[in-house]
């Protein structure tokens, strides 16, 4: 079943569904594992942003006096912040596994 929170404008939305799901456990589970954490937790926090701009943006745009529509606003802008924030702790590590240290010993 599709989630009714994607908006019908969106075309795939069973497929959208599923591969957003995928790639929130996978994004968490790099970072709780450590595996490329920088990239994990950025592309994290745009796919946090964009959830909350498409789907809780459109929502209130089609019903602004709905207290539900704007209790999901503020929750999802929270998870995105915090995303971000996470994000930024990252700031000083390699975006992948093949990335070369700047500046180290010359062999």
């Amino acid at each position: 079943m599709c989630s009714r929170l994607i908006p019908d404008y969106l075309p795939f939305r069973a497929f959208l569904t599923y591969s957003t799901g995928f790639a929130h456990i996978a994004a968490r589970l790099a970072i709780a594992a450590g595996f490329m954490p920088r990239l994990a937790a950025t592309l994290e926090a745009i796919m946090e942003s964009l959830f909350t701009l498409i789907v809780w943006g459109t929502a209130i745009a089609a019903a602004p006096a709905t207290r539900t529509n704007w209790a999901g606003f503020f929750a999802s802008t929270a998870l995105s912040a915090a995303a971000w924030s996470l994000a930024r702790s990252y700031r000083n590590a390699p975006w992948s596994l093949a990335s070369p240290k700047i500046g180290g010993p010359e062999n």
